[in-house]
């Protein structure tokens, strides 16, 4: 069975997230006709974050609106993701003037223009005059397809994870034995069903694998059967990078520790760098064999109950494949912030501050915008207030409203 909404909405925002959730919180304080499409329920993200502690605080995690409705006064604390859920982005979804335009557990799948097909109408305004139809499920299997004149993609990366092989393939065994492979943080050291593992292998020289091995060092100190290897692919030493005037505390004290790790702070905690995981073998019953490989071909392989993946995440672009987006060969984000985060170095730190220009978040495609962490591609230096701009920018293109500012 299938459902067409017959009303076109000014705007359909996917994903009620951190930044879909403010987008909403947006249109409705610009007196918009929208509709927020969530696949699963509103933050389910920071849900999975659970007890881990974000490290940014929360002043740069909410807006002027946010504040406003939400009565949250404390700039300076640090929350963990499910307590910024229930404290903060609950209390926005269930606004009256939000809860009635969310639809929980509805997945998108394919985003078109009616009566246009992708490669008709380049560069010709008349694109423009045919709404958008957005295309999905809900958890029963029902079809539907909701209209709208402009579209924000704030689904974010989190639900498509790298893989952990050579040049960024899956690693031989690596789809086979993915029960036991965790490319998410939901799942902790010590937590079940991972509370028997005593031999983790750690991939990634990123903020997540830190977390990790934080984890673990604190698991060795009760157990003196857990051990672990930390893989990066980088052979830099330290394995993360380390910034001296680091405004954000807590981030610097993480890096600081998991450097320390690599450094030999911990004898059971072992880092090796300049290796790639080339395949995982074993039944899903028994201990793994994890072998790596170097630049120049030479292998070793490491026993392991638990491997975490902490390799990043990357766009899930195939939503909006009927749509003209021009994206970074390197990043498969949208070329226009893509070319932007390179040149003012935002790239390579989440606190780089970049000028954000009225147009640096428009597409080929007229009044299609993505934004968020997704807008990052596979770049994952993104902060929640960068989100922020983001909207304060973009919906100055939806309204027609150059001067337009809520965040004031």
């Amino acid at each position: 069975m299938t459902h067409l909404s017959p009303d076109v909405h000014d705007l359909i925002v996917i994903g009620a997230g951190p930044i879909g959730l403010e987008a909403a919180l947006y249109a409705a304080d610009s007196d918009l006709d929208f509709v927020v499409l969530e696949k699963d329920e509103p933050g389910a993200t920071l849900q999975a974050w659970g007890r881990l502690l974000m490290f940014s605080p929360m002043g740069m995690n909410t807006t002027p609106l946010g504040r406003q409705v939400t009565g949250w006064s404390d700039p300076d604390a640090l929350l963990t993701g499910r307590e910024m859920k229930r404290q903060y982005f609950d209390k926005i979804a269930s606004l009256d003037s939000i809860a009635p335009r969310l639809i929980s557990n509805f997945t998108v799948q394919r985003i078109g223009r009616r009566n246009v097909l992708k490669g008709s109408l380049i560069g010709d305004p008349r694109r423009a005059e045919q709404p958008f139809l957005v295309m999905g499920t809900n958890q029963t299997g029902r079809e539907s397809i909701y209209r709208a004149r402009s579209v924000i993609d704030a689904s974010g990366v989190y639900a498509n994870p790298n893989r952990l092989g050579p040049g960024g393939l899956p690693a031989l065994g690596e789809h086979a034995l993915a029960d036991r492979i965790s490319y998410h943080l939901d799942i902790l050291p010590g937590d079940p069903p991972v509370s028997q593992a005593k031999r983790y292998v750690v991939v990634g020289s990123g903020h997540s694998a830190c977390t990790v091995l934080a984890h673990i060092d604190r698991l060795t100190e009760s157990d003196e059967a857990v051990e672990a290897l930390w893989v990066t692919a980088n052979a830099d030493t330290p394995p993360v990078a380390d910034l001296d005037d680091d405004p954000l505390p807590e981030r610097k004290r993480m890096v600081r520790a998991a450097n320390a790790l690599a450094e030999g702070s911990n004898p059971r905690i072992h880092h090796v760098g300049g290796r790639w995981v080339e395949a995982i073998e074993g039944d899903p019953d028994r201990t793994m064999t994890v072998t790596l490989t170097n630049d120049t071909g030479g292998r070793e392989q490491y026993p392991a109950d638990h491997i975490y993946a902490m390799v990043g995440y990357r766009p899930d672009r195939t939503m909006y494949e009927e749509l003209q987006v021009h994206e970074c060969y390197a990043s498969s984000g949208p070329m226009k912030l893509s070319a932007a985060l390179l040149s003012s170095g935002a790239s390579s730190d989440c606190m780089a501050e970049m000028d954000v220009a009225d147009d640096l978040f428009n597409n080929p495609e007229p009044d299609f915008y993505i934004l968020g962490a997704k807008s990052y591609g596979r770049t994952t230096n993104f902060l929640i207030r960068k989100g922020h701009d983001q909207i304060r920018t973009v919906f100055k293109q939806i309204t027609g409203d150059p001067s337009l500012d809520r965040y004031v």
